[in-house]
């Protein structure tokens, strides 16, 4: 029983660990189309959300964490 447990907790920290990294990376691409909106840059949030790299870039460079 103890075993099933473990797995069960195991399991609920992902869960909350991949809720935390999706909720983060949302609050990231709302802060950085509205600095895109802002520079007048909007049609770049597209290729940024679809590019991991390009998105950590802009995020840099927009000092967005």
């Amino acid at each position: 029983m103890s075993l099933m447990f473990g797995y069960v907790h195991e399991q609920d920290i992902r869960d909350e660990s991949s809720e935390k990294t999706r909720k983060g990376l949302f609050s990231k691409l709302m802060k950085l189309r509205k600095a895109l909106d802002a520079t007048g840059c909007s049609a770049e949030f597209a290729d940024a959300a679809t590019n991991p790299e390009l998105l950590e870039k802009l995020c840099a460079e927009f000092g967005i964490s």
